[in-house]
């Protein structure tokens, strides 16, 4: 008896792809980089398949971050399995005299692969608005930033919210001898995240510019990210969190009616 269906699939069923990957594409033959991303593509299938939905909206974000006020989160994947590991790192070793600890790890990247990062609470409130309004339904929406981050980025925001420095990029498939342990550690535990660093394509956002003209994703900067980074760290990565949190529903929808 689902007639209408709002599906939350994300932009990372474009599996390996590279170049510009547009909304209305799905399965195109493409390499997938994960389980995770296998599992997307699937459901998408089936959503797409089920005869008795007339009316399928698909909202495809891209890799959710913390609140972009706040800095809150309530879960700790990706980014944030990255910053843990580090930080946890960096604190069973012993700072050097300017505080601070020499390099943890070496990334088997070049730095500038793009990120496509974007804010829970901008992700929450675009998909609110098109839930909201039957004439954006129908569509596949790109919940994308206009501005990638950058693993440089990343990496230089790893450093300064866990206080080490001298991290490196080595390139792909590096061949190194002189992994120091606490190094090799590292490498050991990020290997699982390497399709998560790859470099991303370009995500064709033209649904939802049009349907969210006045909702612009916020620019994750380096600012943000140190925000989101602390509030994590200061609460250990949910560890013995106060699981009330007090909401601002409004942010996104100040006129919207009030109900008692």
């Amino acid at each position: 008896g689902i007639h209408q269906f709002l599906h939350m699939s994300t932009a990372y069923v474009c599996g390996l792809r590279e170049g510009r990957v547009y909304e209305t594409e799905l399965d195109v033959g493409q390499q997938r980089g994960n389980d995770y991303e296998i599992s997307k593509i699937d459901a998408e299938k089936m959503v797409k398949a089920a005869d008795f939905i007339d009316d399928l909206t698909i909202c495809r974000p891209a890799i959710i971050v913390g609140d972009s006020q706040t800095g809150y989160t309530s879960t700790y994947h990706g980014f944030y399995a990255a910053l843990q590991l580090a930080y946890t790192l960096a604190r069973s070793m012993e700072p050097d005299d300017t505080g601070w600890v020499k390099s943890v790890a070496r990334f088997e990247l070049s730095g500038t692969e793009s990120k496509n990062l974007v804010p829970v609470d901008w992700v929450s409130a675009a998909t609110a608005r098109i839930v909201a309004n039957p004439e954006l339904h129908g569509q596949t929406y790109h919940l994308t930033p206009r501005h990638p981050a950058t693993v440089r980025l990343v990496r230089d925001v790893l450093e300064q919210a866990t206080r080490f420095y001298s991290a490196k990029f080595v390139g792909e498939n590096a061949e190194i001898d002189d992994w120091s342990e606490v190094e090799q550690l590292f490498n050991d535990n990020i290997h699982v995240y390497n399709s998560y660093w790859r470099d991303d394509p370009t995500f064709d956002c033209t649904n939802t510019l049009e349907a969210l003209p006045d909702l612009p994703c916020p620019h994750v900067d380096r600012e943000m990210l140190l925000k989101m980074s602390q509030v994590a760290i200061d609460c250990n990565f949910g560890g013995g969190r106060d699981k009330r949190v007090d909401l601002d529903f409004d942010r996104f929808f100040p006129h919207a009616e009030k109900q008692g």
